[in-house]
């Protein structure tokens, strides 16, 4: 068959030329019929092929499968014996695993010349693969996909390419090495159990590294853990040469320096210095083990200057320590104490510990590396606790002795954590909202968002905690949840661990009730407490960026009703808090995709987190560090067309900072979605993030600004308390009150104003709030009756004889259904399946009531009409759009917003009846994010 013209318009289809496979010249004549691949091949770049090694399929040439179309990267894969085995096609396309002329992976491709006499090095990694090449070192690429974090590790005889491709060459008699990063190192010996592998744990991604610094640090390696070595003792000439060659590294690792009449020496048994006695006969000081200087590292500002230290404990474990210099300047036992610690015991004679610290400041290395004490963004590149993602133009240190080393692992794949995990929130808007949460978090510092959380709050057993293991499971295995539990000192530090990344925490009602109002306040500013250190002046405060989902049988609001506090619009905007009932009769839950009940399908979930955890998370970043510039430039944007969308007109300045957090979410939800992520269909995650949103609006109160509502529902629940108890009647035959706060007094037939004392009104009334910004609420809702000029006015009272001012309260109004509960805002929410007709939003204004209840003017009423049809396709948008219906003349607000529900077959249940409120939200066309 002939391959159809790259050009699309042309239809020149017919069956593929299918190749024996067994016939290893039919994979040669095919290889030499194809065409140099040109320079500006996108494979080329995606796998850092360099032009040279690759083809191409020219117009009309042979395919050994069907062609869809795709411009393919075609590369040699040779066996140990030097035969083509078979060719590894390379798609442009991100996400499309290589296809293979039989079919399966057989061989590798082979870059450099291998030599018995030196190791070969293997790796599944294709950038990894040429940088080596590049280095001028023997490499194989394994060109599989990707089976690196496979949950069902292959045995050696029976396992993946990689273990086939390592004992072909052993068994062809060369030395094979693999370089692996130390975080990985011990799955990969599983790999190659039974094979006489060399695994070989580098500091961190090589792309750190220069070119001639790959080829010195595997050497390196090589030496310290490769067979020859130990079944090869170097003579004292090899010592010596190899020593000069240390001598001149330039800056790579140094072995061998002279100093004052003597020499250090880092050998594999330990760290020497060799001295000289009397008579100038040398001998050997162990100073301790082997310990490298790698670098000379300081913070971003050019501050704390420290040297990083590597080094092996006895169980051959990898150590890492970037040491202050500060910390040699005064008692050094500190430096030996964590040294020790870290299985790397210094001498503990005088002389011997004194070279020792000497070493440590003079050792030569002019490698610079930022050291960074907490993780996420730095730059271009996200700092992780064994390397970094992304762009960085210096070799960048995570350095912190309270490390989150053990949460973030991974187990499985990111397409099993896609088909086992992620699956099983389709259809649950707070399963969904979950883990569109955890894809946000690396987004905030590019989005330009501040720090906050949100809260599932609900009983026991309701799945709120599911929902949490949920979201660990992006970054982590469950034990990447912390507990509310924990001091203010210890959630600064947790925050300043998770910057950048996603925290999690449970059982919030585990938190002291009189605490935790500060540490909500401490957790979304994104800074610690200023503290003073030893020479008396500000120590640098912890900062970081997080966004952080709780969850307990209490809200923040009841907690700190326990303590007596009263909640702050500042905690309630911060901390989110969500019902975490989803109204379908199955708590979390809206659908059970199969199990029996709601308990099974929680611990369905549960062990789909257990299995598959991750590895998404680390894809995730992969994929934002490439995409960094251009989602700088349009998260804003997105954002602020979901807060258009969704938000109600005339809401306040506290439900839009809200609304933009859940913004973030839903796009993060589709990004990822987008990304091939997490299966779900486009839309989704915005109608998740959409529904909880309308659900947190409803449990604010609705539109208005918190602290007016707040101010509003003091004073009503001060007159409901001392209503007839504490206020005097205004006639000739009242009753003498004790503890009197003011008079009431009747205005024509029903209408009743309470007049207060001006210190009582300050002190009891406004306990708790500015008496001016109550004033001023209660004036601009024409509850407080002024003069004009001032909050209060002049009354003649049974009690004096000269006029006196009070602050009076119109009741009427106070309590008028306008301005129960929430001023005046109140939602219902209704869910019905979506209509395709018109989305038509009609919008009530009325006018500010009267300042006098006497004669109170007719209410005018303006209603405006729009009706607008939506047609655009965006992938970011929501179904079952909700909009302003009506607003009625006793000034209740009726919301009704964008995506507040799913319909019908996805899943989504009716919210409960809410049959006090005063608002109804339908579903509505298609509006996109």
């Amino acid at each position: 068959m002939t391959k159809p013209a790259r050009n699309p318009s042309k239809n020149t289809h017919s069956k593929p030329y299918h190749l024996d496979h067994t016939d290893d010249s039919a994979t040669a004549e095919l290889w030499a019929s194809y065409a140099p691949a040109p320079s500006d091949h996108d494979a080329l770049q995606r796998y850092s092929v360099p032009p040279s090694a690759a083809r191409v399929v020219p117009d009309g040439g042979l395919m050994p499968f069907e062609d869809d179309g795709t411009d393919w990267l075609v590369l040699p894969l040779h066996n140990a014996r030097g035969t083509l085995t078979s060719l590894a096609f390379l798609s442009p396309q991100h996400g499309q695993p290589p296809r293979f002329a039989t079919n399966a992976a057989k061989g590798g491709h082979v870059i450099g010349t291998p030599d018995k006499a030196q190791p070969l090095y293997l790796s599944n990694d294709p950038q990894t693969a040429f940088l080596i090449g590049r280095a001028g070192l023997a490499c194989v690429w394994t060109v599989t996909p990707d089976t690196w974090s496979a949950t069902e590790r292959p045995a050696a005889k029976h396992g993946g390419n990689l273990a086939h491709v390592a004992k072909a060459w052993i068994k062809a008699g060369y030395q094979v090495a693999i370089p692996t990063p130390c975080d990985q190192a011990d799955t990969m010996r599983e790999w190659m159990h039974g094979i006489a592998a060399t695994v070989l744990p580098t500091i961190g991604p090589l792309s750190f590294f220069d070119d001639d610094e790959v080829a010195a640090m595997l050497g390196e390696l090589w030496r310290a853990h490769g067979p020859v070595m130990s079944a090869h003792p170097q003579t004292e000439d090899e010592q010596n040469a190899r020593a000069c060659e240390d001598q001149q590294t330039d800056g790579k690792l140094t072995r061998v320096f002279d100093h004052g009449g003597g020499r250090f020496e880092v050998r594999d048994d330990g760290l020497f210095f060799v001295d000289q006695d009397k008579d100038g006969n040398e001998y050997d000081r162990l100073l301790s083990p082997a310990i490298h200087v790698l670098a000379k590292t300081r913070t971003p500002t050019g501050t704390a200057w420290g040297r990083l230290l590597e080094w092996r404990d006895d169980d051959h474990r990898l150590h890492q320590w970037a040491m202050p210099l500060d910390l040699l300047q005064g008692d050094v036992t500190d430096v030996c104490k964590e040294l020790a610690y870290r299985g790397a015991s210094p001498s503990l004679i005088k002389r011997n510990r004194d070279l020792f610290i000497t070493y440590l400041q003079v050792c030569p290395t002019h490698r610079r590396a930022l050291c960074v004490e907490r993780l996420g963004w730095h730059g271009g590149a996200f700092i992780l606790p064994h390397g970094a993602i992304g762009h960085s133009d210096d070799m960048t240190v995570y350095q912190n002795p309270h490390g989150l080393e053990s949460a973030f692992i991974q187990s499985g794949t990111a397409e099993q954590w896609r088909d086992h995990v992620a699956a099983l929130a389709i259809g649950n808007s707070r399963l969904m909202f979950a883990l569109s949460l955890a894809f946000a978090a690396p987004l905030a510092e590019l989005a330009g968002e501040q720090s906050g959380g949100f809260h599932f709050r609900g009983g026991s057993s309701s799945g709120k905690s599911t929902a949490l293991d949920l979201a660990c499971s992006v970054w982590g295995s469950p034990r990447y949840k912390r507990e509310w539990r924990a001091t203010t000192n210890g959630l600064e530090a947790l925050a300043a661990l998770h910057n950048d990344c996603l925290l999690v925490l449970d059982e919030l009602n585990q938190c002291e009730p009189k605490a935790i109002g500060q540490a909500v306040y401490m957790l979304a500013n994104g800074q610690a407490k200023t503290r003073m250190n030893k020479t008396l002046s500000a120590r640098a405060s912890l900062t970081w960026r997080v966004l952080f989902l709780s969850a307990g049988e209490q809200g923040l609001s009841d907690l700190l009703a326990q303590a007596g506090q009263q909640i702050k619009a500042g905690q309630e905007i911060r901390l989110a808090d969500i019902p975490a009932d989803a109204g379908a009769g199955l708590g979390a839950f809206e659908q059970l995709h199969g199990t029996d009940d709601p308990s099974a399908f929680s611990v369905a979930i549960k062990d789909a987190a257990a299995t598959h955890y991750g590895t998404v998370g680390m894809a995730w970043l992969n994929r934002v560090a490439n995409d960094r510039p251009t989602l700088t430039s349009t998260l804003k944007a997105q954002i602020d067309h979901f807060t258009a969308q969704h938000v109600p007109a005339h809401a306040s300045g506290q439900v839009q900072r809200v609304a933009r957090r859940f913004a973030l979410v839903a796009i993060a939800g589709e990004l990822a979605s987008q990304a091939d992520l997490t299966g779900w269909p486009a839309g989704h995650a915005t109608q998740a993030a959409a529904r909880c949103f309308a659900d947190w609006l409803l449990g604010f109160g609705g539109i208005g600004n918190h602290e007016e509502r707040a101010i509003i529902e003091q004073v009503q629940a001060f007159i409901e308390a001392h209503g007839s108890s504490r206020f005097e009647s205004m006639t000739a035959d009242r009753e003498r009150i004790n503890n009197r706060v003011g008079y009431i007094r009747q205005v024509g037939n029903d209408a009743r104003e309470y007049l207060i004392f001006p210190e009582q009104f300050k002190r009891e009334v406004c306990k708790g709030f500015d008496y001016r910004q109550v004033s001023k609420v209660l004036l601009s809702r024409g509850i407080l009756l002024g003069d004009g000029t001032r909050p209060n006015r002049l009354f003649r009272t049974p009690d004096s004889e000269k006029p006196v001012r009070m602050y009076a309260i119109n009741s009427d109004q106070l309590f008028s259904d306008g301005y129960s509960g929430c001023n005046g805002y109140s939602i219902e929410l209704e869910s019905k399946k979506p209509v395709t007709s018109p989305v038509t939003a009609v919008v009530t204004t009325v006018t500010s009531p009267p300042t006098a209840p006497s004669n109170p003017p007719p209410v005018t009423t303006v209603t405006k009409a729009k009706t607008a049809m939506v047609t655009d396709k965006s992938p970011l948008k929501s179904r079952g759009v909700t909009v302003v219906t009506s607003v009625t003349t006793e000034k209740q607000l009726l919301i009704k917003k964008a995506a507040n529900g799913y319909a019908g077959s996805d899943g989504f249940g009716t919210h409960p009846d809410q049959s006090k409120a005063q608002c109804s939200i339908h579903s509505g066309g298609e509006l996109d994010l």
